[in-house]
């Protein structure tokens, strides 16, 4: 799995697991692979300049 951007700037991510731990930081630009996490549900932050999306996402 991984994750990617809509736009070709850099960008940082930040996954949580459900107990609200950061589990991965991360700066990219394109993808960031998420598939060696366990399985479970997470929140993922994309930070890309000043604006920010937070999900939650879940991995088989």
């Amino acid at each position: 799995m991984t994750v990617e951007s809509s736009t070709s700037d850099d960008f940082e991510a930040q996954l949580f697991n459900i107990l609200g731990q950061r589990v991965l930081t991360s700066k990219a630009s394109g993808s960031i692979n998420i598939s060696n996490f366990n399985a479970g549900v997470y929140l993922i932050r994309v930070i890309s300049g000043a604006s920010f999306v937070t999900k939650k996402i879940v991995i088989d």
